[in-house]
């Protein structure tokens, strides 16, 4: 459903919609932050209840699969806003990919209860946010299912052992 739509659907006019925000920035964090949340929900679900390697491991093979891939509108807002940052810069955007990175991994070191460190932690989600972006990005070639494969290996590297 478009913008447009779902606005006129709630009876608002885009002037209208746009009133309730400050600006641009604003509604840019207002936006990222309700997909942050529901991306929070969709890992929470998809782990019900379970933590530790075996939870994480599943975070990181949905994270990093063709499904994902193929439905960014439907998941993480992490790679298309953290690819937005590089060529579009600006302070806030910039604070916006900051501020997701860190949730996204205290997400999964909530996820692995004490299982891998919090720099593990940081790197798996560096790891997961650049094989989407890279692999989106590379979408309808081969080499976007082998990024994910290889990502998907190199997660599970990292979450097997808190050892190089």
């Amino acid at each position: 459903m478009s913008v447009e739509r779902a606005m006129a659907g709630a009876g608002l006019t885009v002037g209208a919609f746009y009133a309730h925000f400050g600006g641009k920035d604003e509604l840019l964090e207002e936006s990222f932050t309700l997909a942050l949340e529901e991306n929070g929900d969709v890992m929470r679900e998809g782990v019900a209840g379970r933590a530790g390697r075996s939870a994480l491991r599943d975070v990181a093979a949905y994270y990093l699969s063709e499904e994902h891939r193929d439905r960014p509108k439907q998941g993480c807002p992490m790679p298309a806003v953290a690819a937005s940052a590089i060529p579009l810069g600006g302070r806030p955007l910039h604070r916006l990919v900051a501020r997701g990175l860190e949730t996204l991994a205290e997400r999964i070191s909530k996820v692995a209860a004490g299982d891998i460190t919090s720099d593990r932690a940081l790197a798996l989600a560096v790891l997961m946010i650049g094989g989407q972006i890279i692999a989106r990005a590379t979408r309808g070639s081969p080499v976007s299912s082998r990024v994910l494969v290889a990502c998907r290996s190199a997660a599970e590297r990292l979450i097997q052992t808190d050892r190089v």
